[in-house]
This record gives C-alpha cells, structure tokens and sequence, in this order.
C-alpha cells in the first residue's frame, strides 16, 4: 500500500514538474510579445511612423537581436535597441532553459502519453501486458487501431513503451486505474491475465463503469466461462481447450 500511494505521489509530482515548465515557457513568449509592443510603441512615438511599421521593426530586434543596432549618431536608438537586444537575449534564454529542462524529464514521454491516453476515444484496452496482451497490442498497432494497455510490472512496461505502446503501469483491479486508462470513453477491453478470479472481478469493474464496454478474456475452465459469461463478458476463449482441439485435430488428419 505504501509503495502504491509513493508512487501515486511521484506521479504527482511529475506532472506538477510539467506544468510548471509549460508555464514558465509560455510567460517567457508572453515577455517577447510583450517587449515587442512597447518596443513598438517606444518607435512609433520617437520616429513619427506608424505603429504597424514600428511593431515590425520592433518583432525583428527581438526576435534577432543580432539586427539591434542603430544608425551611425542616433544614441538614442542605439542605447534603446541595446536594451531590447539585451532583454530578448535573456527571455529566449530563459525560453530555452525551460524547454531544455521539459525535455530532459524522465516523465516526459509518460506524461505526455497520459495526455494522449485522456483524449482516446472509442479505444481498446488491454488488461496485462504478458505475451498475450503483448500480441494484442501488435495485431491492434498493426491494423491502425487506438489501445492503451494496464500493465503492473515495471520492467515489461518499459519493454512495451520502448516499442511505442501507450502504456499505464498499475492493477487491473483498480477502479481508478480503470477510468485513468478511459475505460467510461472505452470501445472494448481485452483482458489477458492468466488468473480467472481477477479477470472476473475485472469483468464486474469494466461492466459497472461502463457497461456498454464490449469485454473478451480468457478463462481457464468451462465453469469460469460460464461465471464470465453471466458477469458480462462478450467473448470468451480457453487457449488450453482450443490447444488441444488443434492438436486433435492434426493427429486426426494424419490416419
């Protein structure tokens, strides 16, 4: 329990760490905009010519502060553009360290996925991460379909990140995992475990949050299929059943 609320904390934290680099760039571009209309103003008044012209002339010091530079015997202009090629050259700076440190987060690509994965919609999720949610997930990348997958343990979600897959690390057996992987905006769901007992008990969780959910799982005897079935599921497979039917099946046609 302590580890799951150290975790839910360091989430929070990042994310936190995120936005304030995102506010700190965008007061930096509002200081640019900024400078440039009082530089534009400051022009206008000095040189008598419009404010569209002066605002021009302004955006272009800022922007390139190598230009600020004024014409042989105007001090004026040459201290003004000095400061304006001072002020911009420490605002894109301070643009840059920002953008910099946003990049260099661990958790960018995390929080950016968890954006993404907010903005799903009618989108599949894939309970377990295991060699058959693995497969799901290609065959689902394959045909240009949208999936994120719930996954508990840290090291297959960092293989399943590296290969491109929006990927929340948590229970399957969460509610609040649940709705943080869209599931009331969810097409359907894909539930991989091995362990039937949980993948009733999510069956009961996706139905109760979104019944229009359609649900496929696995089940490991005849007697959970029909537990599954009467839960809410819509499709269910025995891969040790259907393992042997095929195996039959083949020493069958060899007579």
């Amino acid at each position: 329990m302590k580890k799951k609320v150290d975790k839910f904390i360091g989430e929070l934290k990042g994310i936190k760490k995120f936005v304030e680099d995102i506010r700190h760039i965008l007061i930096g571009f509002v200081a640019l905009i900024i400078l440039v209309v009082i530089g534009g103003t400051i022009l206008s008044i000095w040189q008598g010519v419009s404010f569209s012209e002066a605002l021009q002339e302004a955006a272009i010091k800022v922007f390139y502060p190598k230009t600020a530079h004024a014409e042989e015997g105007n001090l004026f202009l040459g201290i003004f553009y000095l400061i304006i090629a001072f002020l911009s050259i420490g605002i894109i700076y301070y643009i840059s360290e920002n953008i910099i440190n946003l990049l260099l987060r661990s958790n960018f690509k995390e929080v950016l996925g968890m954006i993404k994965i907010s903005n799903m919609r009618k989108h599949v999720i894939i309970c377990g991460g295991g060699s058959v949610g693995a497969h799901a997930a290609q065959e689902l990348h394959e045909e240009g379909k949208k999936f994120v997958i719930i996954e508990n343990d840290p090291t297959t979600t960092r293989l399943l990140r590296r290969k491109g897959f929006f990927v929340i690390e948590g229970d399957c057996l969460s509610d609040e995992i649940l709705k943080k992987a869209g599931v009331t905006k969810a097409k359907g769901a894909i539930i991989s475990l091995s362990d039937s007992g949980d993948a009733l008990f999510i069956i009961l969780s996706i139905k109760q949050l979104n019944e229009k959910t359609l649900i496929g799982t696995r089940a490991s005897s005849v007697t959970t299929m029909k537990k599954m079935k009467q839960a809410g599921a819509d499709y269910i497979v025995m891969p040790e059943l259907e393992g042997a039917n095929r195996l039959v099946e083949f020493i069958n046609r060899k007579k």
